[in-house]
């Protein structure tokens, strides 16, 4: 039965014949080659009935042997009886973490194990396309299975030998590669918690731009970190670049600025982010009036590519608690309350690595007279200071007239 009737889009009216089964085997498995990579978040699994309880999903970069150890474990199919309508017998598997991939194993582990599946559904996200035509190369591996692609597989930890590492040499340099020119922004990169991997990445760069010559190091460099004398860093760096950069290749360098051995440049994670991810503050709300004794909400909404914090302040530069913080997705919605005594202009900030964002909006408040001289009567010939003051945002501008309409000329004149 050839293998590809898993794939072949037929998902209903099953038959046999329409579902590959492999033979008796220690681990039997079927592999889906995607032929590039894709970031895949799920499946949804058809096995009409057939024997596929105990089998797990695992997605990875590359192919190999060892399997299950060394791709990440989507998910794992569990049942103890097939229902009468074989038809309605799906699985739906969702990944912990959305992964980079561009093959997909179903495993049936242990002895004398068999495996059958009718239909296979892959889901990935269409958003997704920085590394989707990349192509990396490194100035050297330390061992065949310290594959350069790892440090690009979606995977945010050291386990499972899912960290590059190249051979210990003068300069190791490991470089990202795209078919057209990219903005950069900033990198992040992830390395091991070892003591020797980090002080590697405290000597090291990230360089970007279109040339290969010196290992790279003729681009734009973007950050450069040196050691502190310490030996320990965090195991998570930003190398920021003063502004966006253009170019087709980005390089991670171990350059200790001698020419001379280092440790082995060791890569868990390398994850790029463009301009787009910068904090952005918008649906602010607009100008407002309210009277003195009003009181009105302020909103904003701050988005990015990775996690951002808002603040606010007054006027007077003070910070402003929130009332309510909410999220929805990569969006953070913060709202303060003011009332007629805070008027002013008030600016919300998003910030986080990689940069800050701010918008101001005014709340004016309508004047008011706070205090003025109480009614009295005068004899002819006395006189009396009259006096008043008032709030609001602008300030108030005070003006005197008298019974008949006519302007007076105060003393002092001014706002408050």
């Amino acid at each position: 039965m050839p293998a590809n009737k898993a794939i072949d889009g037929i998902d209903s009216n099953y038959s046999l014949a329409a579902c590959p089964q492999s033979g008796v085997a220690t681990n039997s498995w079927l592999r889906v080659d995607l032929q590039k990579v894709y970031l895949i978040v799920g499946f949804q699994l058809f096995p009409y009935g057939l024997d596929t309880s105990g089998a797990v999903i695992v997605v990875g970069r590359f192919p190999t042997v060892d399997i299950v150890s060394t791709f990440h474990e989507c998910g794992r199919i569990q049942y103890h009886s097939v229902p009468t309508d074989k038809s309605d017998f799906v699985f739906t598997i969702l990944c912990a973490v959305p992964q980079l991939a561009e093959y997909i194993y179903i495993v049936k582990t242990g002895l004398n194990s068999s495996l059958a599946v009718c239909e296979l559904t892959v889901y990935y996200d269409t958003t997704y396309n920085i590394y989707s035509s990349t192509k990396i190369s490194v100035s050297s591996q330390s061992n065949s299975w310290s594959d350069p692609w790892k440090a690009v597989d979606g995977y945010l930890g050291v386990k499972n030998g899912s960290c590059f590492q190249s051979a210990v040499e003068a300069n190791a340099w490991w470089r990202l590669e795209f078919q057209n020119e990219t903005e950069i922004l900033a990198v992040r990169v992830l390395t091991d918690t070892t003591a020797t991997a980090l002080t590697n990445l405290n000597e090291s760069a990230v360089f970007v731009g279109n040339k290969i010559s010196r290992d790279g190091r003729d681009n734009v460099q973007c950050d450069r970190i040196w050691s502190s004398g310490s030996g320990m860093i965090s195991s998570v760096m930003y190398f920021h670049c003063i502004q966006p950069v253009k170019g087709r290749y980005i390089y991670v360098v171990a350059d200790n600025g001698m020419n001379s051995l280092s440790p082995a440049l060791t890569l868990c994670e390398v994850q790029l982010y463009q301009p787009s991810c910068q904090p952005t503050v918008t649906n602010m709300t607009g100008a407002l009036v309210i009277q003195h004794n009003g009181r009105a909400s302020l909103s904003c909404h701050a988005s990015s590519c990775i996690a951002v914090s808002v603040n606010w302040k007054d006027a007077h530069g003070v910070a402003v608690l929130p009332v309510s913080v909410s999220s929805s997705g990569t969006v953070v919605v913060s709202v303060i309350e003011v009332n007629g005594t805070e008027g002013g202009q008030f600016t919300c900030t998003a910030s986080n690595v990689l940069g800050s964002h701010s918008a101001v909006t005014t709340v004016r408040v309508i004047p008011h007279i706070i205090s003025k001289t109480e009614n009295r009567t005068l004899f002819y010939g006395e006189s009396q200071t009259l006096s008043c003051a008032a709030l609001g945002y602008p300030p108030a501008l005070i003006r005197w007239t008298d019974s008949n309409g006519q302007a007076v000329q105060a003393a002092l004149e001014g706002t408050q």
